[in-house]
């Protein structure tokens, strides 16, 4: 931000000032109107953008997932299958700030599932090709317009089949969706795996165990595939006698 931090001075006790400059909101939504930024928010983005572009050193990967790094059931393996189509997996809470901000600036591909770790998008160049796996249904609030800052070619593909979903931070489960493997041409596009009923059952198990209840609001979300997922995991009754878990 090439703020001067000699000027900065740590407020230790009860202090009084002449004046106090409060910053206004930059990022809002209006209710039936949507989400909206000021000239002010993007200026601020641009800083920081420039300050990669000054501070720039090649890399030879350019395909990123960006991961939370937070144990959601299924996460990690959708970072392995992102390895599998070329792509250099980042927790980004554990790197430098400065080396973040190089590999972003590297990025031609950058994909995430929905959220903070999302954001990282906006510091990626123009034109860069994006893939972002919603969380959940309403998991766009922020994702979207920010995706909208600079031109970037965005792609939702869901992947995720969070049924107990009971606020934005989970209890949330990843597979490897149909709809993705289409996206990258897979051979077996249409093909569940064993992998994915288990991810499921684990999660399942998990959330009824921590007196979480089915959402209706995102079976209807997830009833085009939600249907046929569940009669194939019904043919696998060695799975759900494994979990305990009876599939309606």
């Amino acid at each position: 931000m090439e703020v001067d931090t000699d000027k900065l001075i740590p407020i230790t006790a009860p202090t009084r000032f002449q004046n106090i400059i409060f910053p206004d909101e930059s990022f809002f939504s209006i209710q039936d109107k949507g989400n909206f930024f000021t000239n002010e928010h993007l200026e601020t983005i641009d800083k920081i953008r420039n300050f990669a572009k000054k501070n720039f050193t090649e890399l030879s990967q350019k395909k990123y997932f960006f991961f939370h790094g937070k144990g959601e059931i299924g996460e990690e393996r959708l970072a392995e299958y992102f390895k599998t189509k070329g792509y250099s997996v980042v927790v980004g809470g554990n790197i430098p700030l400065e080396e973040q901000l190089n590999i972003l600036a590297n990025c031609t591909d950058f994909t995430s599932t929905v959220g903070s770790c999302a954001l990282n998008m906006i510091f990626t160049p123009n034109n860069t090709n994006v893939i972002l796996i919603p969380r959940y249904s309403a998991g766009e609030l922020y994702s979207l317009p920010m995706s909208q800052i600079h031109n970037m070619n965005v792609n939702y593909i869901d992947s995720a089949l969070s049924l107990f979903q009971k606020n934005t931070f989970g209890p949330l489960c990843y597979i490897i969706s149909k709809q993705l493997k289409k996206f990258f041409g897979d051979e077996a596009a249409d093909e569940y795996t064993e992998e994915d009923f288990v991810t499921f059952l684990q999660y399942v198990k998990n959330s009824i165990s921590q007196g979480f209840k089915e959402n209706p609001e995102l079976r209807k979300y997830y009833s085009s595939v939600l249907p046929e997922f569940l009669n194939e995991l019904k043919q696998r009754e060695d799975l759900t006698k494994q979990f305990g878990i009876a599939i309606q």
